[in-house]
């Protein structure tokens, strides 16, 4: 998706691009150092086949393989596009130095700073098993992609099937403790050291998570208001600064049927 920004006075937001957000975020005053992005490509096995569509009507989860990321899970999904319906299959990491779909190849080695470059490096270190899995998906091969699918549609035939770029994520990737680097896997939230910029990077936050990255941002970027605005942020979310009440808890466990 391309980079979006909100403007209010001397504070903005943005979202989208987020190898880019990290990077604006670091010239306007860097709050968060050392954070930065890493982008990894996702790829699909897609069909439109008419049976195959017609005879799976929902997203099928299986395990992550050892040593893979969360976001790795593989998983057989219903998509339409245009009115169009198709059966996708993944997904298999792939790269690209673009932080965009339809970035530059440029993108990540002008991201690398001597401020950030340890950063990069100490995540390498500190995540090796993350390492052999995105070395092991790129040189994956079709007849591997194919046999994955087979555990999910065993009569699945090369012909049906086809390769397709799904999009492009970029993962943050932060010091931790002062020493080592992780990558995450979620959605961060990144402000400027005056609070006047703040980024998310990550993963696109869906409605599950939403609503707690908006609160974070209104208590990165405006400290000194935010105070004032609790009245009406509670209002809106009744939980906000405190434990939710008993009854929300017992309406979100009857509804989930967690009892």
């Amino acid at each position: 998706m391309p980079a979006t920004t909100g403007c209010a006075g001397r504070s903005c937001s943005w979202g989208g691009g987020r190898g880019y957000a990290a990077a604006a975020a670091e010239r306007r005053g860097g709050g968060d150092a050392g954070v930065r992005g890493f982008p990894i490509s996702g790829r699909f096995l897609r069909t439109d086949r008419a049976e195959l569509v017609a005879g799976h009507r929902a997203k099928v989860y299986s395990h992550a393989e050892p040593g893979a990321p969360a976001l790795s899970v593989p998983h057989l999904d219903t998509r339409v596009v245009d009115g169009r319906t198709y059966l996708m299959f993944g997904p298999f990491a792939a790269f690209s130095p673009r932080f965009l779909k339809r970035g530059r190849l440029t993108d990540l080695p002008g991201s690398v700073t001597p401020g950030n470059v340890m950063t990069l490096l100490g995540a390498a270190r500190a995540e090796p098993a993350l390492l052999r899995y995105l070395v092991e998906q790129l040189v994956q091969t079709r007849g591997d992609r194919l046999r994955a699918l087979r555990r999910f549609v065993p009569e699945a035939r090369a012909e049906d099937w086809e390769p397709i770029t799904a999009g492009q994520r970029v993962q943050v990737v932060k010091p931790v403790n002062g020493r080592g680097s992780i990558a995450g896997f979620g959605t961060e939230v990144v402000t400027s050291a005056h609070g006047g910029l703040a980024a998310l990077l990550g993963a696109s936050p869906g409605a599950s998570a939403s609503v707690a990255i908006m609160l974070d941002v209104l208590g990165r970027a405006f400290p000194g208001r935010v105070d004032g605005w609790r009245p009406a942020l509670r209002e809106l979310v009744p939980s906000y600064g405190a434990a939710p009440p008993p009854e929300t808890l017992s309406r979100t466990a009857s509804t989930l049927r967690l009892e």
